[in-house]
């Protein structure tokens, strides 16, 4: 069998990766294809991998990159030995390499301002809350996805000293609920610095 054969069984029986990490890892598998595809499974050592890996980062590949591809053989090696491809797994011993975390950049009071002019209602209202609340990547793509406040509930249930007092907040009662407040982790709303320091000024 070879690595591009054990591939296609992989993407067919194996269920623990979701929709976005499939698609997040089409071009690494891709990638990894274009250079194992041909070779049988059996026959990929450590030291291949570490040579795949190291030559792609002198031509410029990113460490966050490059722990990727190392996710995904460790995963891919794991299962084929789990399901008798391999007798060893070759990626088993693969390193990730430090990632560099570069700063976040907040927006100044005149960016913010001059955002929220120019964005229609309904998305205006996600990025005002957005800025005072500073929610999680996926209770942003939440807020992106539905466009409504509706989808922030979650996150108004309980009052933060940081939100706007023109912020609404209460349970899921509105129309027929019953108005209890939902409790919400602390950690799922973690404010900004910059957010803190510029509520006042929409009080």
């Amino acid at each position: 069998v070879t690595f591009a054969q054990f591939l296609e069984k992989f993407r067919q029986d194996y269920h623990n990766w979701d929709e976005s990490t499939w698609r997040g890892n089409s071009g690494l598998l891709l990638k990894l294809v274009t250079e194992f595809g041909e070779v049988p499974l059996n026959a990929i050592t450590t030291h291949q991998l570490e040579g795949y890996l190291a030559r792609r980062g002198d031509e410029g590949l990113k460490a966050a990159t490059r722990n990727r591809y190392v996710s995904a053989l460790r995963t891919i090696f794991r299962k084929a030995k789990e399901w008798d491809f391999v007798t060893r797994d070759p990626a088993e011993s693969l390193r990730t390499k430090k990632e560099q975390q570069q700063p976040i950049k907040a927006l100044t009071r005149e960016e913010l301002d001059r955002l929220l002019s120019e964005l229609p209602e309904e998305p205006r209202d996600v990025a005002t809350l957005a800025a005072f609340t500073g929610p999680r990547r996926n209770r942003r793509l939440a807020m992106r996805k539905q466009r409504s406040l509706s989808a922030l509930q979650p996150l108004a249930a309980r009052p933060h000293p940081w939100a706007p007092r023109s912020v609404q907040r209460g349970g899921r009662g509105g129309r027929g609920g019953s108005g209890t407040p939902e409790v919400v982790d602390q950690d799922d709303c973690i404010p900004p610095e910059s957010a803190r320091s510029r509520s006042t000024s929409y009080r």
